[in-house]
């Protein structure tokens, strides 16, 4: 992997910090399609709104409480409200201009993922469980509209233009038509090279396909057209190098993936407590940021692309034995630079051998 330059030290010198951020730690971060607000969502059992303007001046503004932690949150696509689940296994919906929440569907365990989609036309609520079920919602009836069994606790869900991507603790992959949402499209099995579990999964923009990252500290970029397979491909996204190379370096978890809307970049983030930006067409790194002092648990660009903001808090990769009573939890801000927009320096993704179907 190629050394840090001075200009992403710079950068992320300009990074701003999130006010009154959540009390521990964080588990999803979603900015609205549509305004200039960012949903987070949180193990203190809140999920928060924070207005974010565009020069990162950030301010609360609600919240919704929950019983238990909070692992998941999004927004609908007009950005009129904005849902949460978790431990509770309840799914809660709050309707942003009246502030009012409603519980819109229940799980029968705890809920780790939920994305807004659309079914012939009609918004509808696909939720993730570790009940190893997806179910949908149309938030007309307190009944699921349909339910999709899984081979496995659901740990990592996108949704592109017409696709829902399940990842789950199997290490499987199924990829969901959303004209035909109680059917498996595909399936696959994620390559022997991306070793560990599962933790993210990110839709291509271009809807040509998605990111996976997962504990092995790998990402892995797969397209959804078999024409394409031959170009699907895995890289090292979260490592560090031991000086003069005198050990083997370590691999962190790679605990986010997202992507840019303007296409072409993705950003990951992970134990190690550091974030970079990728470009998964020409497989060049864009960018790589100092280590921010705790893990990185969630990532998140804004629908303009002008902001990015990760989630530094705990991210429970050593147990209960590892989580301190006042540890950092903090969200952070990063202005987009045009260069973080684009390749430079040389290609250093190694590519991997392709999934095994």
């Amino acid at each position: 992997m190629a050394a840090k330059n001075n200009a992403s030290e710079k950068d992320a010198l300009s990074d701003v910090e999130v006010a009154n951020p959540p009390e521990d730690s964080i588990s999803e971060l979603a900015f609205s399609p549509t305004t200039n607000h960012l949903a987070v969502a949180s193990w203190d059992a809140k999920l928060r709104i924070y207005e974010v303007s565009p020069t990162g001046v950030s301010k609360p503004v609600t919240w919704i409480e929950c019983p238990k932690p909070v692992l998941t949150c999004c927004w609908s696509k007009d950005s009129s409200k904005v849902a949460a689940a978790g431990i509770d296994n309840v799914v809660k919906v709050m309707d942003v201009a009246t502030s009012q929440v409603v519980e819109v569907g229940k799980h029968d365990a705890a809920i780790s993922r939920i994305r807004m989609i659309e079914v012939g036309g009609t918004p509808i609520l696909a939720t993730g469980s570790w009940d190893k079920t997806v179910k949908y919602w149309d938030f007309r009836s307190p009944e699921p509209s349909g339910t999709l069994v899984c081979q496995e606790r659901v740990y990592a869900m996108d949704a592109s233009k017409d696709r829902l991507v399940v990842g789950t603790a199997g290490r499987d992959l199924d990829v969901i038509k959303t004209d035909d949402p109680l059917r498996m499209y595909s399936q696959a099995t994620l390559v022997d090279t991306v070793k560990g579990q599962l933790r993210d999964i990110a839709c291509l923009t271009d809807n040509s396909g998605y990111a996976a990252v997962a504990t092995g500290g790998k990402c892995r970029i797969e397209y959804f057209n078999d024409a394409r397979a031959q170009d699907s491909y895995s890289f090292v996204c979260q490592r560090k190098f031991h000086q003069a190379n005198t050990q083997p370096p370590d691999y962190y978890s790679a605990n986010s993936v997202c992507v840019h809307p303007g296409g072409k970049i993705c950003a990951t983030g992970g134990s190690n407590g550091v974030y970079a930006f990728w470009n998964y067409v020409t497989k060049q790194r864009v960018s790589m940021f100092p280590e921010v002092g705790e893990s990185i648990t969630s990532t998140a660009y804004d629908s303009s692309g002008k902001i990015f903001a990760y989630g530094v808090s705990y991210d429970w990769s050593r147990g209960f034995s590892g989580h301190r009573q006042n540890g950092t939890v903090k969200i952070m801000l990063h202005p987009v630079a045009d260069e973080e927009k684009a390749p430079s320096g040389p290609a250093v993704i190694k590519p991997l051998p392709n999934w095994r179907r």
